[in-house]
């Protein structure tokens, strides 16, 4: 059997309006996404089959699945497995779907919206939840991106590298 693997880094993007995967890792490959921005999209990121995601610094908005790790191939045994650190989950609805063969780890980021967090082999450390973006809208927060100078909202100041900044009115 002739496997697939790839080794990726995707550095201050802005993907948005896909309608189908925002990004998508699969076939035993391996990913770094720094500084980027996902929204509106129908799933933003999908990991599978034995594939591994690490996310630093990543603003998922207003997509319609945050995040699926899934196995899809049974050649490669194994799901996909997605590191997600000091990001934000912004939406309505923060899907994330996690299969029996795959896992998740959240570390110091925040959720905004109502979560619905599915799956088993998850792990959340020092992560905010709030239940509605009016905090968003009560510090009026802009995200201040290398590459996208305030193109989202994010609610917290305590996240990341300076990366919040209170905006003048």
């Amino acid at each position: 059997i002739d496997f697939m693997e790839s080794v990726a880094l995707v550095d201050s993007s802005f993907i948005t309006g896909s309608n189908d995967k925002g990004i998508s890792v699969g076939e035993d490959s391996n990913i770094l996404i720094y500084n980027t921005i996902f929204e509106k999209n129908n799933i933003a990121l999908a990991v599978k089959d034995k594939s591994s995601a690490k996310v630093l610094h990543v603003n998922f908005k207003n997509n319609k699945t945050q995040l699926s790790a899934y196995k899809k191939n049974w050649q490669y045994g194994a799901g996909g497995n997605a590191y997600i650190y000091r990001s934000y989950f912004t939406a309505k609805e923060n899907l994330l779907k996690i299969s029996k063969e795959s896992s998740l780890l959240i570390e110091d980021t925040s959720i905004v919206g109502e979560k619905s967090i599915q799956g088993k082999n998850i792990t959340i450390k020092n992560v905010d939840f709030y239940a509605s973006k009016t905090i968003i809208d009560n510090y009026n927060l802009k995200l201040i991106h290398p590459m996208f100078y305030k193109i989202s909202s994010i609610e917290n100041r305590n996240r990341g590298y300076n990366l919040l900044e209170k905006e003048d009115n």
